[in-house]
C-alpha cells in the first residue's frame, strides 16, 4: 500500500484535477490517501497556499502544482 498526503483547497481547479486523477488510480496502485484541506489550519494555509495541490509521499518526496499524470504514474510504479 502506498500512503500519501494530499493537501488541497476547496475551489482550486488544480486540486480538483489532482484529486480526480488520484481517485482513478487508488485501486490500481493501492494508494491510501489522507486528504487535508489547508483551510483547516492557518499554519497549513501559510505553508502550502502557493503550492497546492501537494502530494506528500511516505518517503518524504512531494509533487505539487500542475501534477502531470505521466510523472505521477512513474512515481507510483517506483513503489512496486
Amino acid at each position: 500500500m502506498i500512503h500519501l498526503k494530499y493537501y488541497f483547497r476547496e475551489g482550486c481547479w488544480l486540486c480538483d484535477k489532482a484529486g480526480e486523477m488520484l481517485n482513478g488510480m487508488t485501486l490500481k496502485y493501492g494508494i491510501d490517501i489522507l486528504a487535508i484541506n489547508i483551510d483547516s489550519s492557518e499554519e497549513l494555509y501559510d505553508l502550502y497556499r502557493y503550492d497546492i495541490p501537494v502530494l506528500e509521499f511516505s518517503d518524504g518526496s512531494t509533487m505539487n502544482g500542475n501534477i502531470k499524470k505521466k510523472e505521477l504514474v512513474l512515481k507510483l510504479k517506483s513503489y512496486k
